[in-house]
């Protein structure tokens, strides 16, 4: 770790340490599961280091976890425990703001189902990675599923939506974080407080209803309101929903997502990027998602990307392409060029994207129980009320809400 007063001194010290290619090579990491390292030379005299972990999932036993508190990949892996993981990555989005009143129970963004535990559910309609038995899959989800509360079977929907259902869902999901200049770091990112509340309610019938998750699919009603303002950072998700369906400490219990039942989540769930089939990324919803701030995370610019994809040789793939913002020789990839560059290796069957830029991040324990670190090594930790100056931190990284551990 090593301190700079100034983000100027801090990027023209990693810069020169950092904007450099890598040697190829390839290890396995231990049987069926092979780490290769490359640089590759893009055509305007740039380059990204590649870093691709490619394993069979039928030999391990791969999960989601998701944190209480932020965490980074490096310490998640490095601080198992007796459940020793050989591997994870950086999973999905997650609510992440320097000036706010408070922050959210559940941080990861819409879709989140920790070891078949759901902490919270999607408003929106998204791209998600899935975990069931030994298998890791991508599939897009509906923000739409059934559910039971006191004895009703009834159909939900995630309120960024316009599914025609009686219960709309209103979760983490519904923030709307601003990007404002800041003298010291550049950029700052403030949460709209208006947002961590659920809307006026317009008509006499209707009643908001706080729940929090006691254990896999269940659900207890901790607060109420028939005019709306639930505070939805207080609660896992909040559930609008007619009057005569609500009596007491509500119980609930959700049955379905997206029309897949909760017994098929065994492994974990969470919201992710757009699949390497589409078309057109610049156009892609995630790009218009409020509650990523107003810098686009998947518009035709260069970052440090992150996918996970299935090859036709049965193989699953996390593939980082590594780059620091703000290089001129080491910026990272577009999505077209991540995705162009692994379907000229080989056939994909399906993949997506998952958090792009500095949460990218791929940690690898070896047999000697050490921990080494790939991505994003150039990253800062800001300044705070308890350290004035920038903090380098290259193994460490971003701390983030959700991993793929293997």
């Amino acid at each position: 770790m090593q301190q700079f007063r100034t983000l100027g001194e801090a990027q023209t010290f990693v810069s020169s340490t950092i904007d450099m290619p890598i040697a190829a090579s390839t290890e396995f990491v231990r049987p069926g599961m092979r780490l290769t390292k490359s640089s590759v030379n893009m055509a305007d005299n740039t380059f990204t280091n590649s870093y691709d972990l490619a394993f069979n999932c039928n030999d391990l036993q791969p999960e989601i976890i998701a944190f209480d508190k932020l965490t980074t990949t490096y310490d998640f892996i490095s601080n198992a425990g007796l459940r020793r993981y050989i591997a994870a990555t950086s999973g999905g989005f997650f609510y992440l703001a320097d000036q706010a009143s408070g922050s959210p129970r559940q941080l990861a963004l819409n879709l989140s189902i920790s070891c078949g535990s759901l902490r919270s559910l999607p408003v929106l309609d998204r791209e998600s990675v899935l975990v069931g038995h030994n298998s890791l899959e991508v599939r897009t989800l509906a923000a739409l599923g059934s559910l039971s509360i006191n004895g009703y079977e009834l159909d939900w929907s995630g309120s960024l939506t316009d599914y025609d259902t009686e219960l709309k869902v209103y979760g983490n999901g519904n923030v709307v974080i601003n990007h404002q200049q800041d003298p010291i770091t550049g950029s700052s990112r403030v949460l709209d407080e208006s947002s961590r509340y659920t809307p006026i309610i317009g008509t006499d019938d209707m009643i908001d209803v706080g729940f929090i998750g006691r254990g896999g699919n269940n659900f207890i009603g901790a607060s109420a309101s028939r005019t709306g303002g639930v505070d939805i950072f207080a609660h896992d998700f909040v559930l609008r929903c007619p009057q005569r369906y609500v009596k007491g400490n509500s119980e609930l219990e959700i049955h379905t997502i997206g029309g897949i039942a909760l017994s098929r989540f065994e492994g974990g769930a969470f919201s992710a990027g757009p699949t390497v089939n589409t078309v057109d990324f610049h156009n892609h919803p995630i790009n218009r998602d409020l509650s990523l701030g107003n810098h686009p995370p998947f518009l035709d610019t260069r970052l440090a990307r992150t996918l996970l994809y299935k090859t036709e040789d049965d193989l699953t793939h996390i593939r980082l392409y590594d780059g620091r913002h703000g290089s001129s020789i080491f910026a990272g990839v577009t999505p077209a060029e991540a995705v162009s560059h692994i379907m000229s290796e080989s056939g994909v069957e399906w993949g997506c994207f998952l958090d792009p830029g500095q949460t990218a991040k791929l940690c690898i324990s070896s047999s000697a129980q050490q921990t080494r670190s790939y991505g994003n090594r150039h990253y800062m930790r800001w300044p705070s009320e308890t350290n004035p100056d920038f903090l380098w931190i290259p193994e460490t990284g971003c701390p983030v809400a959700n991993v793929i551990a293997l």
